[in-house]
């Protein structure tokens, strides 16, 4: 430890940044959808399509959650958008896949808009995948995700 820093003040410090961290994770989006709110265990609509979507530095990681809850690769990254709707929360990135849980295979931009079905209800979420290039090779992904609870997967690196 440098000798300029008092050992009493460690602590001091350690509690504040601890704090600090605390309420970063409670910030809410002016929708009032919380970051916290946004984290958790995202099912796919008619499909099998399954996510746990978390905190992964300052962007959210959505990763493929197999049958039985086996946690797959990270396959989605996505940073928040300041420019989001008033009622909900619009995030953009990336979607990686090699084609598991039936999604496209391929690097594609991606999309991502949040909100709640009814006032007070489950979050949803619209989920696009697409190719910005003029000589499109493949139709756009499109998925309509729900709540379903808290995630158990950790993100994983991506490329």
């Amino acid at each position: 430890m440098p000798s300029f820093v008092a050992p009493s003040v460690v602590p001091v410090i350690a509690g504040f940044l601890l704090a600090l961290l605390a309420s970063v994770a409670s910030i809410a989006f002016p929708s009032g959808i919380s970051m916290a709110g946004i984290e958790g265990r995202w099912t796919a609509e008619g499909s099998d399509l399954v996510l746990d979507f978390t905190r992964c530095g300052e962007r959210f990681c959505g990763q493929v959650v197999g049958a039985g809850g086996q946690c797959g690769r990270t396959v989605l990254t996505l940073e928040a958008d300041a420019g989001g709707p008033p009622d909900g929360v619009a995030l953009n990135g990336k979607l990686e896949s090699n084609g598991e849980a039936r999604l496209p295979k391929g690097v594609f931009q991606a999309s991502a808009s949040i909100k709640r079905a009814t006032e007070g209800g489950a979050l949803q979420m619209k989920l696009w995948g697409y190719d910005p290039s003029i000589f499109r090779r493949t139709l756009p992904f499109q998925a309509l995700l729900v709540r379903t609870g808290e995630p158990s997967c950790q993100p994983s690196p991506t490329s």
